[in-house]
Parts: C-alpha cells; structure tokens; sequence
C-alpha cells in the first residue's frame, strides 16, 4: 500500500491566567496542552501522553489508512491543590471520499479524519472515568458551524473524580487511527488533533455546594463546575472594589490566549508564505495598573524567529517553542502562552 504523507501533530491554541485576589470572588485555573504547561495560582496541571511516539518521530508522519498510533492524553496535578479537570479535543475534518472495511467507497461526506479509541475497546470508545460534556463542530478561527462545514469536531470530557495532588488520571483514549480514506484527497498534509486541558479548584466555589464535586460527578455538576471556569477565565471585568471601613481591595486579573495561524512551517517549496506564520495575542486585564503588552520569544530561534510583532520566519529544520510573556503589574507576576512550531524541507523529507 502506497504510504501518504500525513503527518499527525498536537498543536493548539493556548490560554494561561492569574488568579484574582479580593473584592470579586476568583478561583484558582490552569490550562495545559500536549506540550505546554502554565501556572495559576497554586493549581497546576501538566499533560502527558506516555505512549505517544512524539511529533515528527516516523511513527506519525507517514501514515496509512486505517494505520493506529498510541496516543493516551492524561492529566497530572503537579500543584497543592486537589482539582477538577477536563479534556478539549479538536478532531480534524475534511469533506473526503472513504472505504469500509471491505474496500467499497462511502458518498463523499465531511468526515473525523482520525477515530480513536481504548485499549482493549471498540473505535469512538473512551474510558469511563471521562463524561462527555458537550460536542461542537468548529471552524478554525474556533466560530461553531454544521457538521458539513467545519474543519474540526471539538468534544469536552471531564473527570468524575476529583484529582488529588501528584495523582494523574487515566487517559481519554490510547489509541488514534487515520481514517481509511481514498487516495489524492489529504496526501502531504500536516493533520493536527489539538489536545487542551483545564483545571478548577476543588473547593470553595462560590454558588457550588460539596455535593457538586462529590466523590462521582455526573454530567451536570461537571458542567456547572466549567462554567465557573469559563467565566473566570474570559474577559472578566471586576467588580467595585470594596472601600468600607477605609479598607481597599484590588481584584486583579490577566489572561493570556496566543493563537498562530500556522505551526508547520516549509522550507524550499518556492512560496515565501510557506515560511512564514503569525502569532496573535489577547490580553484579558482587570485591575488597576496600565494593561500590559506581550513580549514575544522563540525557543530557539536558528529554527524559527519571532519579532516584537509576533511575525514568525523558519530558518532551518527543527521545533521551536514560541512563547508569548505579559506581566501583571499589580502583582509583578508573569503569565505565559506557548505553542511548538516545526519546520520541514521539501528537498530533503524532513
């Protein structure tokens, strides 16, 4: 069987915060991906994925029909306080032609381009600690749409338990396969299955009683919980600060979300747009400093460069890490965004 060349890659769009202190009620967040990791308050996650051969290892960059790659995202508490968390997975769609399994042809439709499932477990099949909270068909600006028309299927899972500190969970699934498509329509693509995770205090939650976040959460409680997270997390704006009794409280708050047009750049394909992406941030500030600005940084930039603007140029084969830093400047604290860019040559196959 002739080999494609699709390459499946974790990639994403990536938010980080800082926690709020007096006046309006805050919680302590953290948001996380495949290969980025951002602190919030005393709440932090990371997430691994054990098994996963890694971007640009062989095992995910010629793939075949119906081939099976291990991928097992799970979610690590790594901070000092119990949490609630939660998986965001983006799958890939393009309106293709595919098989079944005796080779005869399906009518074109927009289609997952990966199913994933457990080990042992039927394909579309999760593990049952994690609750399917919502499903959504999205385009890549993140703007929801029909099934027909979008470019990823984005699922929200949560954990039913809470996650004590330095316990990980079990992984949504362990395995992914590419979809047995026809040949010609997705050959020498790059596939991306964007993998974000969220994380929420456990306790004290305003407008949440213990029973919420109980031994096992059911869909509703687990939902309600995002929801805190989500209005915590989007552009807050504070309450008053309280002045009674000639006491003043500073709610202070800042998000930051970096999106890049393009995380897989090409070298000698004879197009300078080829080389080239850009990286946009969105600052959300409540408090009572000037609101900063991004700084922009690559990892290493012999592969890829970042200027003041966010204008990102490859330079030579490899991965760079393009980090987006703003500074609260009533808590002198720093927030992050950070996403992986790799870089390929067309002459050379890497």
């Amino acid at each position: 069987m002739k080999k494609r060349k699709i390459v499946l890659a974790a990639a994403a769009c990536l938010l980080a915060g800082a926690m709020c202190t007096g006046g309006a009620v805050a919680y302590l967040t953290d948001t996380d991906t495949t290969t980025n990791t951002f602190t919030v308050g005393e709440v932090t996650i990371d997430t691994i994925e054990p098994n996963y051969p890694g971007n640009g290892s062989d095992e995910v960059t010629d793939l075949v029909p119906n081939e099976e790659v291990p991928k097992d995202p799970q979610i690590k508490n790594s901070g000092k306080n119990r949490a609630v968390v939660y998986q965001q997975i983006d799958i890939p769609m393009a309106n293709v032609i595919t098989a079944d399994d005796e080779g005869h042809r399906n009518e074109q439709a927009n289609t997952e381009l990966f199913l994933f499932r457990t080990e042992p477990g039927d394909f579309n099949s999760t593990h049952e600690e994690w609750v399917l909270l919502d499903e959504q068909y999205i385009l890549e600006d993140g703007t929801e749409t029909g099934k027909d028309k979008c470019d990823f299927t984005r699922r929200l899972y949560g954990y039913e338990t809470v996650l004590d500190v330095d316990e990980t969970t079990t992984p949504v699934f362990d395995v992914v396969k590419l979809a047995n498509v026809i040949e010609g329509q997705v050959d020498n693509t790059v596939q991306d299955i964007v993998i974000t995770t969220y994380a929420i205090q456990a306790e004290n939650i305003a407008g949440l009683t213990t029973a919420d976040y109980d031994e096992v959460m059911d869909k509703t409680q687990l939902t309600n919980i995002f929801e805190v997270y989500v209005n915590q997390s989007g552009d807050v704006e504070a309450d008053d600060a309280d002045t009674s009794n000639d006491q003043t409280l500073i709610d202070t708050t800042l998000n930051v979300t970096m999106t890049i047009d393009n995380t897989h750049l090409q070298l000698n394909t004879g197009a300078v747009a080829d080389t080239q992406t850009k990286a946009t941030v969105k600052i959300a500030y409540t408090g009572t400093g000037t609101a900063p600005t991004a700084t922009f940084s690559s990892s290493n930039p012999s592969v890829a460069t970042v200027d003041d603007a966010g204008n990102i140029e490859a330079k030579s084969v490899g991965t760079t890490v393009i980090t987006a830093t703003a500074k609260n400047p009533d808590t002198g604290k720093t927030v992050t965004a950070s996403t992986t860019i790799q870089v390929t040559d067309v002459n050379s196959g890497e």
